[in-house]
């Protein structure tokens, strides 16, 4: 058999032939990189940027209702800006007569008494306010999104699709397909 591609064709091949198996080579070699883990900020900013609202409000008012750890944090910390859209973070008053729609486009709820939680879902239904609970079993009672922070590595959440449909909020389908879907309430 005759070899006609000339010598140095030949050398470039085999030269970026062996430059590849070194890279690879030399790429196995190194540990593998950590994947960070979103906490509870990152993943309700994660849901507020996939949401839409009929009338978007300039800024997008995040609302705080009860007590946690992640409370806290969001009224010392805020939450940064989503595209050109800054992120106004303020306690919600529950002793305000105000409707909760005229005050909040979205609403994080931290740990309150069961009357409070009543009162709040019944003010939201069929207003276009985004509920996002830091416990699971309220998205039987009608928020929208329910985070589960217990696990330290990880923040996973529950969709209420029906708490989604009645509040003229459009969130992406790509978040309520990551999001487990709440089971429905048995009366």
């Amino acid at each position: 058999m005759k070899c006609t591609a000339p010598l140095s064709a030949m050398l470039r091949a085999l030269w970026g032939g062996a430059l590849c198996i070194l890279t690879n080579s030399a790429m196995a070699q190194q540990p593998p990189v950590a994947v960070e883990r979103l906490g509870v900020p990152e993943t309700l900013l994660g849901i507020l940027s996939y949401a839409r609202w009929p009338n978007e409000s300039m800024p997008l008012r995040l609302c705080i209702a009860g007590r946690s750890l992640h409370t806290e944090h969001l009224l010392k910390n805020g939450l940064a800006a989503l595209a050109q859209r800054p992120i106004v973070v303020r306690a919600l008053a529950l002793d305000n007569d105000a409707p909760i729609a005229t005050q909040c486009d979205a609403l994080y709820i931290g740990t309150l008494d069961e009357s409070a939680s009543r009162r709040i879902f019944s003010n939201v239904v069929g207003y276009p306010v985004l509920t996002v609970s830091e416990r699971i079993s309220p998205c039987a009672a009608g928020a929208m999104v329910c985070l589960d922070a217990n696990d330290q590595n990880s923040v996973q959440f529950e969709i209420n699709l029906d708490a989604v449909a009645r509040s003229g909020v459009r969130v992406n389908p790509q978040v309520l397909r990551l999001g487990r879907r709440a089971a429905k309430a048995h009366p």
